[in-house]
């Protein structure tokens, strides 16, 4: 039964011709967005710096109070009743610009659902936001996003952990995480406007028995201020932990760990991510060799580039013949590919199998896959 519309009707059943009984069905309206709970956004910004914020910083509910999403037309819409300490600039379709450029003090905003451009209004959620100067800050909090290990062999480039990059960091970088904290205890985000790659609130960044770290700081959405840490030697061969330290005015104000680890990285990891649907002749088939679908992974748990792992493979491999099975094996540079395709009428189950030439490791794939649409 396939509703039509949302309402209640009334089933009759019958058996031989007569009436036998009847029930109610009721059919709800269909589930949308209707309330904002929450948006995930720091406490505080510190004077000169500015944040972003979208539609995926908000948590929402539909009708009947189960999670929800913004996807498609639905977006986010933020006001503010004459905002003094911030300017807010509405850059794109709900994504905004939060800045730290006017005066000390702070502002309550509200946001709202936006469905296609019309502003939801029982919708809202009213959330205050502060602008705080330096001497407001009272204690730093630096911590590592990741597991804190970095490479400090000399074969960096071998299995390409410098093209793969996740987020906005490659392999072997490490995001190093600064959140100032008030008085009160509210979160800030802090100022950077020099070229030191740290905070300008912290004065330097020591590490403990090899000095060979650097620093590259930037703005990220998710971690609004982060340092990628990174050896720049890559060739100390020294593995152990090492002490990363921040000081300002002469004094420790914060610390987190390091691991540095020599041993060359090498392939012991390779599976898929998720099972193949796809239509015959008409998709590529390449996920299935060295596409995202296929994740390698190396001793330590870093993700590496497929194509250097694997090598050059043949291109794109599709399949057209109906009603035959169809048996292959790819060459590829330092891996073999089979895979066996089953044609029927109405359907084609295949398997792909990637293994590498040493036999270390192997990963399989299911596809199920209609014809081509007459």
């Amino acid at each position: 039964v396939v509703p039509a519309s949302a309402g209640t009707v009334t089933v009759f059943y019958y058996f031989g011709g007569s009436l036998v009984g009847s029930f109610e069905v009721t059919v709800n309206p269909e589930a949308v967005p209707t309330t904002i709970t929450a948006i995930d956004i720091p406490d505080a910004l510190q004077f000169g710096t500015y944040i972003e914020v979208d539609r995926d910083d908000v948590t929402v509910i539909d009708q009947y109070g189960r999670a929800d999403e913004l996807t498609g037309d639905w977006s986010i819409e933020i006001t503010s009743e004459g905002a003094e300490s911030f300017e807010v600039f509405d850059i794109d379709y709900g994504i905004y610009i939060f800045g730290a450029w006017e005066d000390i003090g702070s502002d309550v905003f509200n946001v709202y659902i936006s469905d296609n451009g019309s502003r939801v209004d029982s919708s809202v959620l009213a959330f205050t936001l502060e602008n705080v100067s330096a001497t407001a800050i009272v204690t730093i909090e630096m911590t590592v996003d990741s597991d804190g290990i970095l490479y400090s062999g000399d074969d960096w480039e071998s299995l390409g952990q410098n093209e793969f990059v996740e987020v906005w960091q490659s392999a072997y970088d490490e995001a190093i995480l600064f959140v100032g904290k008030t008085a009160e205890g509210a979160t800030v985000v802090l100022v950077d406007e020099d070229e030191d790659g740290i905070p300008d609130i912290i004065d330097v960044i020591t590490f403990s028995v090899i000095d060979i770290v650097e620093l590259d700081f930037g703005y990220d959405n998710d971690y609004p201020f982060a340092a990628t840490v990174y050896d720049s030697a890559h060739s100390s061969d020294y593995d152990g932990t090492i002490m990363m330290t921040a000081w300002r005015n002469g004094e420790i104000i914060a610390t987190t760990e390091l691991t540095l680890i020599s041993e060359d990285p090498y392939a012991a990891e390779m599976y898929y991510i998720e099972d193949g649907d796809l239509v015959n002749g008409e998709e590529d088939w390449e996920d299935y060799t060295t596409g995202s679908n296929l994740v390698i992974k190396d001793q330590y748990g870093k993700r590496l580039a497929n194509d250097i792992v694997i090598g050059d493979y043949v291109g794109d491999v599709h399949f057209y013949t109906d009603g035959v099975t169809f048996t292959n094996v790819e060459e590829y540079e330092n891996a073999y590919l089979t895979f066996t395709i089953t044609y029927g009428e109405d359907i084609a189950e295949g398997i792909f199998t990637i293994t590498l030439k040493d036999g270390s490791i192997s990963a399989s794939v299911n596809i199920d896959s209609t014809p081509v649409p007459a």
